[in-house]
């Protein structure tokens, strides 16, 4: 059996839309027990894993009533928590999956080999790709920024509180074709996630103020938003970028974000 990441599991499970925080504090107990050689979790190893998953922490005091009122749960070694048999059935029959060994493929081609295409083209595919990773840094970084700023001001109800009728529509939509195409990979665990990077900008432009204390200068994200948003349109469409100043101006922009940030306690 592989050891599951738990931001794969976050994801799978669903943990992030759960209707009660205490369905998610369940997922994460099942998690943990599967995981580690203990049978019980403590209220701040709970409170660990809602930090992992990018969650407002539990109250400890509710968190605590709640454990001990919900009948999924039961006392376990030193005051500890744990879940009962038939909840860890019914999860076990749930999730098991995820923990069996994946068949490991490794695909071995030369990509000089392929047709069509000539040396020129190769390179640019390797330069496109060290590109990528720059792009898929960049870009979760920010989301989870976004999200914690939310989290921090907002409470677990953030995202009611700052979807509109297009957000909602556009999420929903999305989360709905990933539950119908079982194939597809889920974007994340945050509506956020599902949203467009353009629309990232509309809403760091609204509740601006919430911003600046980190940034200053909303300038500083407008700026590099849409020259993230350039790029990861050609490198969605497997085009490239043969200006060598457009591709140190993205590592420049990267590194600012990172100095700007990296510090700051939300």
């Amino acid at each position: 059996m592989m050891k599951l990441k738990f931001d794969d599991f976050c994801k799978a499970s669903e943990i992030a839309f759960q209707k009660k925080k205490i369905d998610a504090a369940v997922l994460i107990i099942w998690y943990h027990q599967k995981v580690s050689n203990r049978n019980s979790i403590s209220i701040n190893e709970i409170n660990n894993y809602f930090k992992q998953a990018h969650l407002p922490e539990y109250n400890k005091f509710r968190l605590s009533e709640h454990l001990r009122l919900d009948k999924r749960i039961t006392k376990g070694e030193n005051g500890n928590y744990k879940l009962n048999r038939a909840i860890l059935e019914v999860l076990d029959q749930k999730f098991n999956h995820l923990f069996e060994d994946e068949t490991k493929v490794q695909l071995q081609i030369s990509l000089e080999n392929t047709p069509f295409l000539e040396n020129t083209d190769i390179e640019n595919a390797h330069k496109m790709a060290e590109l990528y990773l720059i792009i898929f840094c960049f870009e979760n970084s920010a989301r989870h920024f976004i999200l914690k700023i939310f989290s921090s001001n907002f409470g677990e109800d953030w995202w009611n509180i700052i979807k509109n009728t297009d957000f909602k529509k556009k999420v929903e939509e999305r989360m709905s074709r990933e539950q119908k195409l079982k194939w597809i990979c889920q974007r994340g665990t945050s509506p956020l996630f599902y949203l467009d990077w353009s629309d990232l900008l509309k809403i760091i432009r609204k509740y601006e103020n919430l911003f600046t204390p980190f940034i200053a200068d909303l300038k500083f994200i407008e700026l590099r938003f849409e020259e993230l948003e350039r790029v990861r349109n050609i490198i969605a469409h497997n085009g490239i970028i043969p200006d060598k100043n457009d591709i140190n101006r993205l590592i420049l922009y990267f590194q600012d974000w990172c100095k700007q940030l990296k510090e700051l306690s939300i």
